[in-house]
Protein backbone atom coordinates (compact mmCIF):
# COMPACT_ATOMS: atom_id res chain seq x y z
CA UNK A 1 0.00 0.00 0.00
CA UNK A 2 1.21 3.70 -0.42
CA UNK A 3 3.04 4.75 2.24
CA UNK A 4 3.56 1.84 4.24
CA UNK A 5 7.27 1.73 5.23
CA UNK A 6 9.68 -1.13 3.29
CA UNK A 7 11.34 -3.32 5.07
CA UNK A 8 15.23 -3.57 5.03
CA UNK A 9 16.00 -6.44 1.77
CA UNK A 10 17.95 -9.50 1.72
CA UNK A 11 20.94 -7.38 0.00
CA UNK A 12 20.75 -4.73 2.79
CA UNK A 13 21.36 -7.35 5.87
CA UNK A 14 23.96 -8.88 4.16
CA UNK A 15 25.51 -5.88 2.61
CA UNK A 16 25.48 -4.48 6.31
CA UNK A 17 26.89 -8.37 7.85
CA UNK A 18 30.02 -7.86 5.50
CA UNK A 19 30.57 -4.07 6.19
CA UNK A 20 29.99 -5.25 10.35
CA UNK A 21 32.75 -8.04 9.64
CA UNK A 22 35.08 -5.54 7.87
CA UNK A 23 35.16 -3.34 10.54
CA UNK A 24 35.90 -6.22 13.57
CA UNK A 25 31.69 -5.85 15.00
CA UNK A 26 31.22 -9.65 14.82
CA UNK A 27 28.05 -9.40 17.24
CA UNK A 28 26.81 -6.68 15.10
CA UNK A 29 27.88 -8.92 11.84
CA UNK A 30 26.08 -11.94 13.03
CA UNK A 31 22.38 -10.25 13.93
CA UNK A 32 22.53 -8.78 9.97
CA UNK A 33 23.47 -11.79 8.50
CA UNK A 34 20.74 -13.90 10.51
CA UNK A 35 18.30 -10.82 9.42
CA UNK A 36 19.62 -11.70 5.96
CA UNK A 37 18.85 -15.93 6.38
CA UNK A 38 15.66 -14.86 8.09
CA UNK A 39 14.40 -12.76 4.65
CA UNK A 40 15.35 -15.07 2.52
CA UNK A 41 16.82 -18.59 3.79
CA UNK A 42 17.66 -19.77 0.33
CA UNK A 43 21.01 -17.98 -0.21
CA UNK A 44 24.07 -19.17 0.84
CA UNK A 45 26.55 -16.23 0.99
CA UNK A 46 24.66 -14.99 3.89
CA UNK A 47 25.27 -18.36 5.93
CA UNK A 48 28.87 -18.27 4.96
CA UNK A 49 29.23 -14.34 6.00
CA UNK A 50 27.58 -15.68 9.60
CA UNK A 51 29.83 -18.56 9.51
CA UNK A 52 32.78 -16.36 9.27
CA UNK A 53 31.52 -13.69 12.20
CA UNK A 54 31.15 -16.83 14.56
CA UNK A 55 34.88 -18.02 13.91
CA UNK A 56 36.10 -14.79 14.30
CA UNK A 57 34.38 -13.97 17.80
CA UNK A 58 35.86 -16.50 19.54
CA UNK A 59 37.13 -20.16 18.94
CA UNK A 60 35.32 -21.79 21.86
CA UNK A 61 33.30 -24.86 20.87
CA UNK A 62 30.09 -23.23 20.58
CA UNK A 63 30.86 -21.10 17.77
CA UNK A 64 32.82 -23.67 16.11
CA UNK A 65 29.96 -25.73 15.94
CA UNK A 66 27.42 -22.95 15.38
CA UNK A 67 30.01 -21.54 12.17
CA UNK A 68 30.41 -25.72 10.74
CA UNK A 69 26.76 -26.19 10.28
CA UNK A 70 26.16 -22.66 9.09
CA UNK A 71 28.94 -22.86 5.90
CA UNK A 72 27.70 -26.82 5.85
CA UNK A 73 24.03 -25.59 4.71
CA UNK A 74 25.80 -22.84 2.31
CA UNK A 75 27.52 -25.78 0.42
CA UNK A 76 23.91 -27.49 0.62
CA UNK A 77 22.57 -24.34 -1.12
CA UNK A 78 25.21 -23.81 -3.55
CA UNK A 79 27.86 -26.36 -3.71
CA UNK A 80 29.88 -24.49 -6.25
CA UNK A 81 30.70 -21.38 -3.52
CA UNK A 82 33.86 -21.37 -3.07
CA UNK A 83 34.22 -19.80 0.58
CA UNK A 84 32.08 -22.30 2.04
CA UNK A 85 34.53 -25.03 1.23
CA UNK A 86 37.26 -22.89 2.44
CA UNK A 87 35.44 -21.71 6.05
CA UNK A 88 34.35 -25.40 6.85
CA UNK A 89 37.95 -26.79 6.21
CA UNK A 90 39.52 -23.40 8.46
CA UNK A 91 37.29 -25.01 11.50
CA UNK A 92 37.98 -28.38 10.92
CA UNK A 93 41.64 -27.04 10.85
CA UNK A 94 41.06 -24.99 14.31
CA UNK A 95 39.43 -28.34 15.90
CA UNK A 96 42.47 -30.27 14.80
CA UNK A 97 41.05 -32.48 12.13
CA UNK A 98 43.21 -32.32 9.55
CA UNK A 99 41.97 -34.61 7.63
CA UNK A 100 38.66 -33.67 7.25
CA UNK A 101 39.85 -30.37 6.45
CA UNK A 102 41.65 -31.71 3.33
CA UNK A 103 38.86 -33.92 2.43
CA UNK A 104 36.32 -30.96 2.57
CA UNK A 105 38.94 -28.67 -0.06
CA UNK A 106 39.08 -31.82 -2.36
CA UNK A 107 35.36 -32.50 -2.70
CA UNK A 108 35.60 -28.61 -3.32
CA UNK A 109 38.07 -28.49 -6.08
CA UNK A 110 35.98 -31.28 -7.63
CA UNK A 111 32.63 -28.70 -7.47
CA UNK A 112 34.37 -25.14 -7.96
CA UNK A 113 35.66 -24.77 -11.22
CA UNK A 114 39.22 -23.33 -11.23
CA UNK A 115 38.57 -22.34 -7.96
CA UNK A 116 42.51 -21.44 -7.22
CA UNK A 117 41.68 -20.55 -3.57
CA UNK A 118 40.77 -24.14 -3.02
CA UNK A 119 44.39 -25.55 -4.77
CA UNK A 120 46.44 -23.22 -2.87
CA UNK A 121 45.02 -23.87 0.30
CA UNK A 122 45.51 -27.58 -0.40
CA UNK A 123 49.06 -27.12 -1.56
CA UNK A 124 49.60 -25.21 1.58
CA UNK A 125 48.44 -27.94 4.17
CA UNK A 126 50.24 -30.44 2.03
CA UNK A 127 53.41 -28.87 1.48
CA UNK A 128 53.64 -27.24 4.90
CA UNK A 129 56.70 -29.22 6.13
CA UNK A 130 58.54 -29.47 2.55
CA UNK A 131 62.11 -28.24 4.66
CA UNK A 132 65.64 -29.24 4.13
CA UNK A 133 67.52 -31.76 7.12
CA UNK A 134 68.93 -27.95 8.36
CA UNK A 135 65.53 -26.39 8.32
CA UNK A 136 63.73 -25.26 11.48
CA UNK A 137 60.03 -24.63 11.79
CA UNK A 138 58.34 -22.96 14.96
CA UNK A 139 55.09 -24.91 15.88
CA UNK A 140 53.26 -21.80 15.22
CA UNK A 141 54.05 -22.39 11.49
CA UNK A 142 53.11 -26.36 11.69
CA UNK A 143 49.82 -25.67 12.94
CA UNK A 144 50.65 -27.41 16.30
CA UNK A 145 48.57 -25.87 19.71
CA UNK A 146 48.50 -28.56 21.80
CA UNK A 147 52.06 -30.39 21.76
CA UNK A 148 52.32 -32.97 25.04
CA UNK A 149 53.74 -31.16 28.05
CA UNK A 150 56.41 -32.32 30.10
CA UNK A 151 53.44 -32.99 32.88
CA UNK A 152 52.42 -35.89 31.22
CA UNK A 153 55.83 -37.51 31.09
CA UNK A 154 54.51 -39.50 33.67
CA UNK A 155 54.63 -42.87 35.57
CA UNK A 156 51.86 -43.38 37.62
CA UNK A 157 49.87 -40.44 36.73
CA UNK A 158 53.12 -38.89 38.51
CA UNK A 159 55.93 -36.61 36.68
CA UNK A 160 58.49 -39.13 36.38
CA UNK A 161 61.45 -36.73 37.07
CA UNK A 162 60.04 -36.37 40.65
CA UNK A 163 59.78 -40.25 41.11
CA UNK A 164 62.30 -42.23 42.90
CA UNK A 165 63.13 -45.50 41.76
CA UNK A 166 61.22 -47.55 45.06
CA UNK A 167 58.59 -44.98 44.42
CA UNK A 168 57.93 -46.06 40.36
CA UNK A 169 58.20 -49.43 41.06
CA UNK A 170 55.15 -49.52 43.05
CA UNK A 171 53.33 -47.59 39.90
CA UNK A 172 54.41 -49.42 37.18
CA UNK A 173 52.55 -52.22 35.16
CA UNK A 174 53.73 -55.87 35.50
CA UNK A 175 54.35 -58.37 33.43
CA UNK A 176 55.64 -62.49 34.47
CA UNK A 177 58.84 -61.22 36.51
CA UNK A 178 60.22 -58.10 37.91
CA UNK A 179 63.61 -58.20 39.60
CA UNK A 180 65.17 -55.27 41.46
CA UNK A 181 68.44 -54.89 42.93
CA UNK A 182 71.64 -52.52 43.89
CA UNK A 183 75.02 -52.67 41.65
CA UNK A 184 77.97 -50.07 41.75
CA UNK A 185 76.35 -47.41 43.32
CA UNK A 186 73.01 -47.33 41.49
CA UNK A 187 69.68 -49.17 42.11
CA UNK A 188 68.07 -50.91 39.00
CA UNK A 189 64.57 -52.37 38.30
CA UNK A 190 63.40 -54.61 35.57
CA UNK A 191 59.83 -55.73 34.55
CA UNK A 192 60.09 -58.73 31.90
CA UNK A 193 58.59 -60.68 29.73
CA UNK A 194 59.14 -64.59 30.14
CA UNK A 195 58.81 -66.17 26.65
CA UNK A 196 59.86 -69.94 26.50
CA UNK A 197 63.43 -69.99 28.07
CA UNK A 198 64.04 -66.07 27.48
CA UNK A 199 63.52 -63.35 29.62
CA UNK A 200 63.06 -59.82 27.70
CA UNK A 201 63.40 -56.58 29.61
CA UNK A 202 60.01 -54.06 28.73
CA UNK A 203 60.36 -51.57 31.15
CA UNK A 204 63.72 -50.55 33.54
CA UNK A 205 64.74 -48.08 35.56
CA UNK A 206 67.93 -46.96 37.41
CA UNK A 207 69.21 -44.46 39.83
CA UNK A 208 72.48 -43.46 41.14
CA UNK A 209 72.36 -43.96 45.14
CA UNK A 210 74.01 -40.49 45.07
CA UNK A 211 70.72 -38.89 43.13
CA UNK A 212 67.25 -37.73 44.49
CA UNK A 213 65.11 -39.36 41.74
CA UNK A 214 65.42 -41.49 39.04
CA UNK A 215 68.27 -41.60 35.87
CA UNK A 216 66.50 -43.00 33.31
CA UNK A 217 63.34 -45.05 32.98
CA UNK A 218 62.93 -46.97 29.33
CA UNK A 219 60.36 -49.37 27.62
CA UNK A 220 61.16 -51.77 25.48
CA UNK A 221 59.78 -53.99 22.61
CA UNK A 222 63.45 -54.87 20.94
CA UNK A 223 62.23 -58.99 20.54
CA UNK A 224 58.93 -58.28 18.89
CA UNK A 225 57.07 -60.78 21.19
CA UNK A 226 56.33 -58.58 24.49
CA UNK A 227 53.00 -57.25 24.82
CA UNK A 228 51.71 -53.97 24.10
CA UNK A 229 53.35 -51.55 26.65
CA UNK A 230 51.53 -48.50 27.38
CA UNK A 231 53.82 -45.12 28.10
CA UNK A 232 51.10 -43.40 29.51
CA UNK A 233 52.56 -40.80 27.49
CA UNK A 234 48.98 -39.57 25.51
CA UNK A 235 48.21 -42.96 24.72
CA UNK A 236 51.20 -43.77 22.84
CA UNK A 237 51.96 -47.32 23.41
CA UNK A 238 55.41 -49.56 22.24
CA UNK A 239 54.40 -50.99 18.59
CA UNK A 240 52.39 -47.70 17.57
CA UNK A 241 53.18 -46.75 14.03
CA UNK A 242 55.71 -43.32 13.61
CA UNK A 243 52.56 -41.46 12.10
CA UNK A 244 50.45 -42.17 14.79
CA UNK A 245 52.86 -41.34 17.64
CA UNK A 246 53.21 -37.87 15.94
CA UNK A 247 49.94 -37.33 16.03
CA UNK A 248 49.46 -38.69 19.68
CA UNK A 249 51.91 -35.86 20.64
CA UNK A 250 50.57 -33.14 19.11
CA UNK A 251 52.22 -32.94 16.00
CA UNK A 252 49.27 -32.70 13.21
CA UNK A 253 48.18 -34.23 10.00
CA UNK A 254 49.00 -33.45 7.37
CA UNK A 255 52.37 -32.40 8.94
CA UNK A 256 52.97 -35.81 10.26
CA UNK A 257 52.35 -37.50 7.49
CA UNK A 258 55.08 -34.98 5.74
CA UNK A 259 57.55 -36.25 8.31
CA UNK A 260 57.06 -39.88 8.31
CA UNK A 261 57.69 -39.45 4.07
CA UNK A 262 60.91 -38.05 4.50
CA UNK A 263 62.29 -40.93 5.74
CA UNK A 264 64.06 -38.82 8.83
CA UNK A 265 64.02 -38.54 12.08
CA UNK A 266 62.77 -35.19 13.95
CA UNK A 267 64.00 -33.29 17.01
CA UNK A 268 61.14 -31.57 18.89
CA UNK A 269 62.33 -28.22 21.20
CA UNK A 270 59.26 -28.07 23.44
CA UNK A 271 60.77 -26.17 26.02
CA UNK A 272 58.56 -23.16 26.29
CA UNK A 273 62.12 -20.77 25.29
CA UNK A 274 61.13 -20.00 21.51
CA UNK A 275 59.70 -16.82 20.39
CA UNK A 276 56.63 -17.83 20.13
CA UNK A 277 55.97 -19.67 23.30
CA UNK A 278 55.11 -22.88 21.73
CA UNK A 279 58.73 -24.72 20.25
CA UNK A 280 60.09 -25.77 17.21
CA UNK A 281 60.90 -29.01 15.38
CA UNK A 282 63.62 -30.02 12.19
CA UNK A 283 64.39 -32.91 10.50
CA UNK A 284 67.49 -34.83 11.14
CA UNK A 285 69.63 -37.20 9.03
CA UNK A 286 68.83 -40.66 10.77
CA UNK A 287 72.02 -42.02 12.76
CA UNK A 288 71.43 -45.40 11.01
CA UNK A 289 70.11 -44.87 7.98
CA UNK A 290 71.80 -47.70 6.28
CA UNK A 291 70.29 -50.14 8.63
CA UNK A 292 68.61 -53.01 7.17
CA UNK A 293 65.63 -52.22 9.86
CA UNK A 294 65.32 -48.37 8.66
CA UNK A 295 65.57 -47.02 12.30
CA UNK A 296 64.45 -43.60 13.27
CA UNK A 297 64.16 -41.22 15.94
CA UNK A 298 62.08 -38.79 17.85
CA UNK A 299 63.78 -36.91 20.25
CA UNK A 300 61.67 -34.18 21.99
CA UNK A 301 63.77 -31.44 24.49
CA UNK A 302 61.42 -31.06 27.34
CA UNK A 303 62.49 -28.65 30.02
CA UNK A 304 63.45 -31.22 32.52
CA UNK A 305 64.92 -33.76 30.36
CA UNK A 306 64.47 -36.04 27.42
CA UNK A 307 62.37 -38.40 25.71
CA UNK A 308 63.83 -40.60 22.96
CA UNK A 309 61.21 -42.81 20.71
CA UNK A 310 63.21 -45.01 18.33
CA UNK A 311 61.29 -46.61 15.66
CA UNK A 312 62.01 -50.02 13.19
CA UNK A 313 60.56 -51.13 10.23
CA UNK A 314 57.95 -48.16 11.39
CA UNK A 315 57.10 -49.06 14.80
CA UNK A 316 57.97 -48.00 18.14
CA UNK A 317 60.86 -50.23 19.44
CA UNK A 318 61.82 -48.13 22.42
CA UNK A 319 60.95 -45.10 24.62
CA UNK A 320 63.50 -43.91 27.36
CA UNK A 321 63.05 -40.57 29.45
CA UNK A 322 65.78 -38.94 30.83
CA UNK A 323 66.14 -35.93 33.65
CA UNK A 324 68.51 -33.46 32.29
CA UNK A 325 72.02 -33.14 33.91
CA UNK A 326 72.15 -37.00 34.62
Amino acid sequence: MPGCPRGPTWQEQYELGVRYLSEGNYEEAILAFTAAIEIDPKRAPAYVGRGDAYVLSGETEENLAVARADYETAIELDETLAEAYLGLADVYIRQGEYEKALEVLQTGVQKVENSKMISDKIAEMQNTLEMSTKDTLLFSQCGITDFVSEEEYTIGGIPFYELTIDEARNLLPQFDEDEFWEFDGRKIYDVRCIEGNKHYVVIQCEQLLSNPTLDYVKYANFSGITPDISTEIRGVSLGNSMKDVLEKIGIPFPVSNSIVESGLSITVGADHTTADGYGWLRLDENISSSDDKNRRTINILIDHGLCTMRFAEGQLESLTLHPYGR
